[in-house]
């Protein structure tokens, strides 16, 4: 924690007051405490010096490069019914990917996953407005064929060709504007379903709000339309929130099924049907003509050897027996 820099021994020290309601960066946190945090001299909730983000730079607003304002990844909270404050950490401002799962914070955070856990999940898989289930695995697919922003850019290129006098990724002091229409400076962000809810659509609108007092615009009304495409193997959906946030979904596109053959229903038998059994007569008469022919060639044979030869004067007779029985010559 810290004491209030207006009390006590702080008390009259300029420079503490003056970066105390100086904010260099427009990243929402004041260079007192960005200050504050890069020497140590801060804590946590629980009372532990913060001494992990010693590279803070109150110059930059995004102090590690990932993407994420420092002031989305840490917040200066006040203890109630006290004069001292202390550090939350959503996540770490002076690190990439906070709890070292190869997602950087940024991609956890868009897409509603936690930045320090390396077991990641989404709590709020369904999205109302479309009614498309994105879950953990979903972006996981997604990132390992594509990339995170994949259908982020493909929401961002649907826009632009159906609406008039927008401006794409426009780049500002405290970060980009996904999507800006020029006539009248209205501010819109595209975001995953996770911004559809809470604690995730209060950080979206809040981050719209920066962009819109940085360039004196306003929030996004319903000038956009929700709408929905396809690109590659994905059906995507997105719409207008009318809070400067336009939130999308998708899901992935089934491989055509292979229809199974159905067989033809048997008919009902008729008043004159004569079942006919599955073997005719005929069939078996020569079945067993052929075992007796086997038994005849089988029988000559045996009796050849038995008598060295001494019957070899019928053999003919038999085999031309034996072949009437088999083939019914």
């Amino acid at each position: 924690m810290i004491t209030n820099p207006h009390k006590g021994k702080n008390k009259g020290k300029k420079i503490s007051e003056t970066d105390l309601y100086k904010d260099s960066d427009g990243d929402g946190l004041s260079d007192y405490h960005e200050k504050m945090i890069a020497a140590g001299k801060m804590h946590t909730g629980s009372g532990e010096a913060l001494r992990l983000c010693t590279t803070m730079n109150y110059l930059s607003s995004d102090s590690d490069g990932d993407g994420l304002a420092d002031s989305e990844e840490v917040e200066i909270r006040k203890i109630p019914n006290s004069e001292n404050y202390y550090c939350y950490m959503v996540s770490n401002p002076c690190v990439v990917d906070t709890d070292c799962d190869s997602y950087n914070d940024y991609v956890e955070e868009y897409i509603g996953s936690s930045p320090v856990s390396k077991i990641n999940k989404i709590e709020q898989t369904e999205s109302s407005t479309s009614g498309y289930s994105v879950k953990w695995s979903d972006w996981q697919e997604l990132i390992e064929e594509h990339a995170w922003n994949y259908i982020h850019n493909a929401v961002e290129a649907d826009i632009y060709s159906k609406n008039v006098g927008i401006q794409l990724e426009t780049p500002i002091s405290v970060g980009r504007i996904d999507v800006l229409r020029l006539a009248t400076n209205e501010v819109w962000d595209v975001k995953p379903p996770s911004y559809v809810y809470e604690p995730n659509r209060s950080k979206g609108i809040a981050q719209v709000s920066r962009y819109v007092n940085a360039i004196g615009g306003k929030i996004g009304g319903l000038y956009i339309k929700g709408s929905s495409f396809e690109i590659g193997d994905y059906k995507v959906q997105y719409s207008n929130m009318n809070n400067g946030l336009i939130v999308y979904s998708f899901k992935k596109k089934q491989p055509d099924e292979v229809p199974v053959p159905v067989p033809a229903p048997e008919t009902e038998k008729d008043d004159n049907y004569v079942y006919v059994p599955q073997y005719q007569p005929a069939q078996e008469i020569q079945f067993w003509g052929t075992v007796a022919a086997v038994l005849i060639v089988g029988g000559t044979i045996a009796e050849d050897v038995i008598t060295g030869g001494g019957g070899i004067a019928d053999d003919a007779a038999s085999f031309y027996l034996a072949y009437r029985l088999m083939f019914g010559l």
